[in-house]
This record gives C-alpha cells, structure tokens and sequence, in this order.
C-alpha cells in the first residue's frame, strides 16, 4: 500500500540540490581542477609522446587503460568531496571540518562504513545468479523445453532478474543511510533501506529512473556541445573531464537529497502510525 505522506517532487528535489550545489561550487570547482588537470596534463604527454595507435602495440594499450582507470577514480574525488559538505550541513557541523585537506581520511572512513553493506548486496545477487545458473543447467540436462531460447529467457527472468531488481531497489538507500549516520552497516542498513521503500517500490523506481535520465540528458548534452566546439583538441578533452566530474558531483547531492526525503516521510509515517495506535487504545478503554 502505497503511504498518504507527500514526499517532496521531482522538481523540488532538482531545486534544493541545485541551490546547495551552487552554494558549494567554488569548493567543487577547486577540487576538481586540483585532482583532474594534473592527470589530464601528465596523460596528453605520455600518450601525444609515448604511445602510438597502433593496436598490436601492447605498451600502449596498457598505458591507455590505466590512464582511463586513473582518471575514472579521481572523478570520484569531487563527488565524495561534496557529499562530506552535504552532511555538514545535515549534521549541522562546520564544513571545515571536511576540508580538502581531510578529504582522504574522511573518504577512508566511508568506504571502511559502506563496504560491508555493499558487499553484502553483491554476495546476495552473486548467489542468486549462482542458484539460477544451476537450476538452468540441471534443466537443460534433463531434456525439457528449456533448450528453446524463449523458456530459457523466462526462466531466467523469474529467477533471477525479477527479485535482483526487487532488492536492489528495496536497498537502493543503504549507502546513503549508513553514511549519514542513520543506522549501522551491514543488514541493519539493508533493512532500514527497505523500510523506507516499502509501501512505495514503485514511487522509488520512478524517482530514479526520473532524475537518473535528468542528469542523463543533462550530462549528455553538455559533452555533446564541448565535442562540437572543441572536437579533438586537449582542451577539449580536459574540458570534457571535468564537466562530466561536476555533473556527477551534482548527481550524489541528489541522490542524499533522495534519501532524506524518503526517510522523512517513512519517519513521518511512523509517528503517524503511533498517534493512531494511542487513539485506538484510548477509544478501547473508553
């Protein structure tokens, strides 16, 4: 049953996000630059001095994905940057406090919270995929229908696919409650995410799928335009990089936005819930 407390909408989701963003973009901005245009600077040497394009030149494939990799990771930096300002400000704590200085104690900190409960959430769909690669198998084995590609597909989907997509949108909010110091990690942080989503699976699916194409189209975009302008310049490429690194930033603040919103409203819920049960007690004994 989906719950009658109104949760915050899309747009004003957008709006609050935005309006914390810019107040903090000066700091993103610096954070970015100092973490990614090094990298960009030192990567356009090596690869404009020391690789070539030749695809059976081993070295510089390696030298290519690692370049890749590196820039991947450090994209990173900015988005947990702005998610310690973010619970600054929800933790009513100085913002110095998460200094660019004490970003990395901080992000070690985090990942040490989160690992554990995402590790948890890999293990179960691992297994699940595990236990649906077997019963397929055993199927095929026996001789039955499953060896037409539509009973196979179906078989998958039931299996497999249906309850992944379930949990994962049931424990979409784990991270976020455990980083917010909502809850402890592990399967407390699972089940708390769950409590937030259930009564509303389908509202939190379009939520996501809502402002993940937002942000989609936004960053799309934007990339497409600086491809247009600066098409196969360095400049272009730097520009690219650290476009898609504020877009992304952008993205984690929504995504904490989300989830404050959502439990809100669940603890709302509650308190709700229990005036209720009080009423109900009190009308009994009358």
């Amino acid at each position: 049953m989906e719950t009658n407390i109104k949760i915050d909408s899309i747009k004003k989701i957008l709006v609050d996000s935005w309006a914390f963003y810019k107040e903090n973009l000066n700091k993103i901005s610096s954070m970015v630059i100092k973490l990614m245009l090094p990298l960009l600077v030192a990567s356009f040497i090596v690869m404009a001095f020391f690789t070539t394009q030749d695809p059976s030149d081993l070295m510089s494939a390696i030298i290519n994905v690692i370049i890749s990799i590196l820039i991947i990771v450090l994209a990173y930096g900015p988005m947990i940057y702005i998610a310690f300002l973010f619970k600054a400000k929800y933790e009513n704590k100085e913002k110095s406090e998460y200094s660019l200085k004490n970003n990395y104690r901080n992000t070690v900190n985090f990942l040490n919270k989160v690992f554990t409960t995402a590790f948890l959430q890999t293990i179960f769909i691992f297994i699940l995929g595990f236990v649906t690669g077997i019963v397929l198998a055993g199927a095929k084995n026996s001789g039955s229908d499953l060896r037409s590609l539509k009973s196979t597909l179906m078989l998958f989907i039931v299996l497999y696919l249906i309850p992944a997509t379930i949990y994962s949108v049931y424990w979409k909010f784990a991270a976020s409650a455990v980083f917010l110091n909502k809850t402890e990690r592990n399967k407390k942080a699972l089940a708390y995410s769950k409590s937030i989503v259930k009564g509303r699976w389908w509202k939190t699916v379009w939520y996501q799928l809502a402002l993940g194409f937002i942000i989609f189209v936004a960053i799309f975009v934007g990339q497409l335009i600086i491809s247009v302008l600066l098409k196969g310049t360095f400049i272009g490429i730097t520009v690219t990089g650290i476009f898609a690194a504020l877009c992304y930033s952008f993205a984690m603040i929504v995504n904490l936005k989300t989830f404050l919103t959502f439990d809100a409203t669940k603890a709302q819920d509650e308190n709700l819930a229990s005036v209720v049960e009080i009423i109900e007690v009190v009308e009994v004994v009358n």
